[in-house]
């Protein structure tokens, strides 16, 4: 199960014989659903009332990965006047006719869009994650530049390497060491919190300057990026976009639930209240769980998530 969360070594003993019970259980339930209702798992998904468009969508993307397909056949699908969802409407052996056949194929058309386009952000995420910040690319100086611009536009860096980066949250004078993990794309995420929401991203760097329980702003917010970057990876983030979004996600997308999981953080370390600074990665990992949780429900949508369901 994709949003499965085991308290366990994913090499145990333990985990293997969940999985496999799991897996064996899923088969009698699809077996015996097929068998009352005379209709496969796809036609099922298709046609069923769901609680949310996530949960739709999620069981649509179960029954084309159970039938060994994935997201991209319709990248590759043979050339011919019929089109790829009817083709796998076809395949597995839907039995609906006339208006109820094309509002499937609709259904499905717009279902296979939507997946590919999760897929594509996914590359587009690891492009810029895997572009190492580059000293001697004027692109990326201008950005970090930028970055500096924007917390504090009526006081100019005094260079590439400064100790005053450390005003905003790098660990030394010379910040591009801590773009290393996740490369320019949490610069670009920094960048777009402070355009999106500069009071926000103000109020977390005055947090970050508190005397006692203060982290390090940039370096805290590549953090967030790596686990943004996580969750995108591990699925979390599907109901959320599938739930929010009309039209296929963008990197705008996957900034915006980056600014969201920073943000809710923020006011959760807050309220956590901790005594030292020494407690930033206990906290955060709690966090961590606690926000997984909430978005492998189908309902999930972050930006209706609050510090009370925290």
């Amino acid at each position: 199960q994709m949003n499965a969360i085991v308290p366990y070594d994913d090499d145990s003993f333990i985990v293997r014989m969940y999985k496999l019970c799991a897996n064996v259980y899923e088969e009698f339930i699809e077996v015996l659903f097929t068998w009352l209702t005379r209709k496969g798992r796809l036609e099922r998904a298709l046609d069923s009332r769901w609680t949310s468009r996530a949960a739709k969508m999620l069981n649509i993307e179960k029954a084309l990965k159970q039938r060994a397909r994935g997201v991209r056949y319709h990248r590759v699908a043979p050339q011919s006047d019929v089109s790829p969802a009817e083709l796998m409407l076809e395949e597995a052996q839907v039995t609906a006719s006339g208006s109820d056949r094309e509002r499937m194929k609709d259904q499905l058309e717009r279902a296979l869009e939507r997946m590919e386009a999760h897929e594509e952000l996914c590359e587009k995420v690891e492009v810029l994650r895997t572009t190492p910040y580059d000293v001697a690319n004027s692109h990326h100086s201008s950005l970090l530049t930028q970055l500096w611009d924007l917390l504090n536009p009526s006081d100019p860096i005094d260079g590439m390497k400064s100790k005053r980066w450390g005003e905003i949250g790098f660990q030394g004078s010379d910040p591009s060491t801590d773009f290393r993990g996740m490369g320019v794309l949490s610069l670009h995420q920094l960048i777009y919190f402070i355009q999106k929401e500069p009071d926000t991203t103000r109020a977390i760097l005055c947090l970050s300057h508190h005397p006692t329980i203060g982290f390090p702003f940039a370096v805290a917010g590549i953090n967030f990026t790596a686990l943004t970057r996580r969750f995108l990876k591990e699925g979390f983030l599907k109901s959320h976009f599938y739930n929010t979004l009309d039209h296929s996600e963008s990197i705008d997308d996957f900034h915006h639930a980056y600014v969201r999981i920073f943000t809710l953080f923020a006011d959760f370390y807050k309220r956590e209240n901790p005594s030292t600074i020494m407690e930033f990665n206990v906290i955060q990992i709690k966090f961590e769980s606690i926000l997984r949780r909430q978005l492998e429900r189908t309902t999930a949508n972050l930006d209706l998530i609050s510090l009370d369901d925290l």
